[in-house]
């Protein structure tokens, strides 16, 4: 080795180390935290946007909750209707009208094509029915409707239906299901029974007067003239309709 010469010292020796100076933070024991890169801080009026919008959609909830229960309590009244309907469907509907005609009019012609259009109907004469003088009962047989079997199973299973999607929406998430649906096709059943209660006997009353003129109404009815001839029926509302129909002549104003 030459004399003079600098002698080199390995680094793992005890070489020369380069320090870096600390932050202010480390000689004071305090710790430097920084946000995630992406993140900032939420500041007062955004908090306030975001609590208000929370309390908006809690309003809604409640809102849209008390329509759900009025939608509920309409639907099962329109529910009652519908099975009133059902009901109403094989109960006799009497009414009684009054026909009025010119005073030329032979009662017993009138009594006669009475007669006939009813006959025509299928209606058989039964006298012996009703003992009032004058008054002269026929009797027929109503058949049940295929159409109108149609249209009650229809409202039955419709209505089933229903009932049971409100039913899912109202009741709690545990009870509800969509497997009660399967209760729709009891609506089926109405069909069966229609078809029994709607075939049964029914009555037709015919009674022919005359009037003599007067300020009275014949027969204290208001709206049936005195003078002509009168022909009082009653039966069921449709066979009135269709007996008016055929016989020609605009009912009273007044029924008895």
């Amino acid at each position: 080795m030459a004399m003079g010469a600098p002698v080199t010292r390995p680094a793992f020796v005890g070489g020369p180390i380069a320090l870096q100076p600390a932050s202010t933070a480390g000689w004071t024991g305090g710790r430097v935290c920084r946000a995630p890169a992406g993140r900032r801080s939420v500041s007062a009026a955004e908090l306030a946007t975001a609590t208000a919008a929370l309390t908006h959609l809690a309003e809604v909830t409640d809102t849209n909750q008390s329509s759900l229960s009025v939608t509920a309590l309409v639907f099962f009244l329109t529910a009652w209707g519908g099975l009133s309907f059902i009901k109403g469907s094989v109960k006799d509907r009497l009414t009684q009208a009054s026909f009025t005609l010119p005073p030329a009019t032979s009662p017993d012609t009138l009594a006669r094509k009475a007669s006939a259009i009813l006959t025509g109907r299928a209606y058989v004469a039964k006298p012996e029915a009703d003992d009032r003088p004058g008054v002269m009962t026929y009797e027929g047989v109503v058949k049940p409707s295929t159409s109108i079997a149609t249209i009650l199973v229809s409202v039955a299973v419709a209505g089933l239906a229903g009932v049971v999607l409100m039913a899912n929406l109202v009741l709690p998430a545990e009870v509800a299901s969509s497997k009660w649906y399967a209760l729709s096709i009891l609506g089926a059943a109405v069909g069966p029974w229609y078809w029994t209660k709607a075939e049964r006997a029914e009555q037709f009353k015919c009674m022919v007067q005359v009037g003599e003129g007067g300020d009275e109404p014949l027969a204290g009815v208001p709206g049936v003239p005195s003078t002509g001839v009168t022909l009082f029926v009653k039966g069921h509302r449709d066979e009135v309709a269709v007996f008016e129909r055929e016989l020609g002549v605009k009912r009273n104003s007044a029924e008895e």
